[in-house]
């Protein structure tokens, strides 16, 4: 994490320097953040019920302390890959909450945000570590994914 706060581009500048959508120095009037999670799936059908009905609540729930809520979560891109029987799961938050202001995925090897007030990192789903980039119990590091 750096010393001041991150913008939605991973650039760390003071705080009075990052608007209201987290960009520093700038003005953004889409105000979203976005990431990508791995997640298990053994089949399409599979797949499409944790897409339509558990993803957005589990990032939401990974995310609450940052005011995340389901209905902020969209789904942008999934990719399936049967044979590892898992998906790469892209996902849109907008608009961002206000606690997320100055947060980004980039600070914590892109699979968690930094808390600028306590410099620590808060993973996403499957991943665990001071950096977020070890897997947490149940998953697989495949590639840079878990």
């Amino acid at each position: 994490c750096c010393e001041g706060l991150l913008d939605a581009s991973g650039v760390c500048c003071d705080e009075d320097s990052i608007d209201e959508c987290g960009v520093c120095g700038g003005a953004s009037s889409t105000c979203a953040m976005s990431g990508q999670v791995k997640v298990r799936a053994s089949s399409y059908t599979e797949l499409d019920i944790l897409m339509q009905a558990e993803f957005k609540v589990s990032m939401a729930e990974a995310l609450q302390d940052f005011g995340v809520t389901p209905d902020l979560v969209s789904v942008s891109t999934v990719t399936m890959t049967p044979e590892d029987e898992a998906a790469e799961v892209g996902f849109i938050i907008s608009p961002v909450p206000e606690m997320m202001g100055g947060l980004a995925a980039k600070a914590c090897s892109a699979h968690g945000l930094c808390v600028p007030a306590t410099g620590e990192c808060s993973c996403f789903p499957g991943y665990t570590g001071v950096a977020c980039d070890l897997c947490q119990g149940g998953y697989e590091k495949n590639g840079q994914a878990c």
